[in-house]
């Protein structure tokens, strides 16, 4: 019988640090004797908490556009709006073959996936409202592109960033 642990965390500098290291000692201990594991790591890089501020920063946009054209759109609506058209996946029952179309969240799209979606909307916007332009989100934080991408995948702090834009 195949004993299944999961354990979320992050992963630096090569080593695991899980968010609840107590729980993952007691999983590792309770799974007894075993002679052979296999570790299996599924990226869950879930988009960070600037990546957040800043879709609200661009929902925010949206719906004062919207509300100008008599819209009663929240920043709320524009957001769940988002999620029913970009977070859409395919979810299959493996015994019948039926799918069923089922929502993510978009709080809990992979980060590039998230950055992706908040580009489309940002562009699709602007194309139909040329008076509204929204940054990007390396003009929002004052950082040239490259300095962003390096920060948006950790590999230097805000601080390094913004010192080199």
């Amino acid at each position: 019988m195949a004993i299944q642990i999961k354990a979320f965390g992050e992963i630096k500098d090569g080593a695991f640090y899980p968010r609840n290291s107590k729980r993952y000692i007691n999983q590792l201990r309770n799974a007894g004797n075993v002679n052979q594991a296999l570790l299996t790591i599924k990226g869950a890089n879930i988009r960070t908490l600037d990546q957040n501020a800043y879709a609200w920063v661009v929902c925010t946009a949206i719906a004062d556009r919207m509300q100008e054209d008599g819209w009663q759109f929240t920043p709320d609506h524009i957001y769940r709006k988002i999620e029913r058209e970009y977070c859409k996946e395919e979810v299959l029952n493996t015994k019948t073959g039926k799918t069923s179309e089922e929502i993510t969240p978009l709080k809990k799209q992979p980060t590039d996936r998230f950055h992706d979606i908040m580009e489309q909307v940002r562009v699709g916007h602007m194309e139909q409202f040329l008076d509204n332009p929204i940054e990007t989100p390396a003009q929002h934080y004052g950082l040239t592109e490259q300095a962003y991408d390096e920060w948006k995948y950790g590999q230097i702090t805000f601080k390094q960033a913004k010192a080199k834009s």
